[in-house]
């Protein structure tokens, strides 16, 4: 058992420490950063496009000088007036998906560049793509659908993702590619030149689509609460010492169901009580929890978990449970914060 502890208590120190380091740089990359203008993406030559496209399926090759990133301008948008500003998300493990590897149940129409005026890339269903992105390309809505004056200009923002994996197309029963442009059909009459991706090429997908995801998976860390505990030694006695901290862990989405297996160090404070010269004295001391657990939510609402830990006391009053496991549940609530 104390093997156990230690390599635990071990693993849980590094976890933690790691969480806080990848916060504490999506911190810095993402706050007190001014939005930013960046350049109209460039066409391509088409020298340069089939070398981009050299190892892309047949179909997925669009036709020169067509609008998306060959060498005409319909997809892109040339306009120098309608920068593209990079925003900051929250800096919460949830609005972070750097690292992050993505899939949809549906197929998923992106942009090549946010400011693309067409929809350019086809992105297949059950196709797993990565993120390492934690701002998002936010581009002002055209003055067509613009507000009154004086009121905000509307935005629409965008991730930076890339295939995780090498793309094979979709394919009928008889093993003939099926074109993008019967993949992605509605989004075809916009842009008849639509394709599929090409491994290696950041393409955007907006906002709304991730809120459809079927499938997220990455790292993930914030503060963790425990209001109470259940001893598992001696009369298994329910206790009220709250234990406050961080966790870091890994996500786990499946459409409405998230599940994170995490570790976590925490503050604890522990009431001990002791007799002396036939006097009870009882005293909240500070001590330190450590353990782990698996945490649940379900369509970003119900909450679910379970947490083992242990408490670390160094008191002149003994305290009956230093070091002994107790377990915590969630229901209703969440332990992560």
């Amino acid at each position: 058992m104390n093997r156990i502890k230690a390599i635990l208590l071990t693993g849980t120190v590094v976890c933690v420490w790691s969480g806080l380091a990848h916060a504490q740089s999506t911190a810095r990359s993402v706050t007190g950063q001014p939005a930013v203008a960046m350049p109209t993406t460039q066409p391509q030559s088409n020298d340069a496009r089939e070398r981009a496209l050299s190892d892309a399926p047949l179909d997925a090759v669009a036709p020169a000088g067509g609008g998306n990133n060959g060498g005409g301008a319909k997809g892109q948008n040339n306009d120098a007036n309608k920068p593209v500003a990079v925003t900051t998300p929250d800096v919460k493990s949830k609005d972070n998906y750097d690292g992050d590897i993505l899939m949809w149940r549906k197929n998923v129409t992106a942009k090549l560049s946010p400011d693309s005026e067409t929809l350019d890339i086809c992105l297949p269903a059950s196709t797993y793509v990565s993120s390492d992105s934690s701002t998002f390309a936010s581009v002002a809505i055209t003055s067509s659908s613009a507000p009154a004056k004086g009121a905000p200009a509307p935005t629409t923002q965008y991730l930076e993702v890339e295939l995780r994996d090498s793309f094979k197309a979709p394919t009928d029963a008889g093993g003939t590619v099926i074109p993008a442009t019967t993949t992605c059909s509605v989004a075809a009459k916009q842009n008849p030149n639509i394709r599929y991706p090409v491994l290696g090429e950041p393409f955007y997908v907006a906002t709304g689509d991730l809120e459809k995801l079927h499938s997220r998976q990455g790292w993930d860390y914030g503060a963790l609460a425990v209001p109470f505990k259940i001893q598992l030694t001696g009369k298994h006695a329910l206790t009220s010492s709250a234990s406050l901290g961080l966790y870091a862990g890994y996500r786990f989405d499946f459409g409405p169901l998230e599940a994170k297996p995490v570790i976590f160090a925490a503050a604890s404070y522990v009431p001990t009580s002791g007799t002396a010269g036939g006097t009870t004295t009882s005293q909240t001391v500070a001590g330190f929890s450590y353990g782990a657990g698996l945490l649940f939510e379900i369509k970003n609402g119900l909450q679910a978990g379970v947490v083992l830990g242990f408490d670390h006391v160094d008191s002149a009053q003994p305290y009956a449970y230093n070091d002994k496991p107790w377990l915590s549940f969630q229901i209703g609530y969440s332990f992560a914060q």
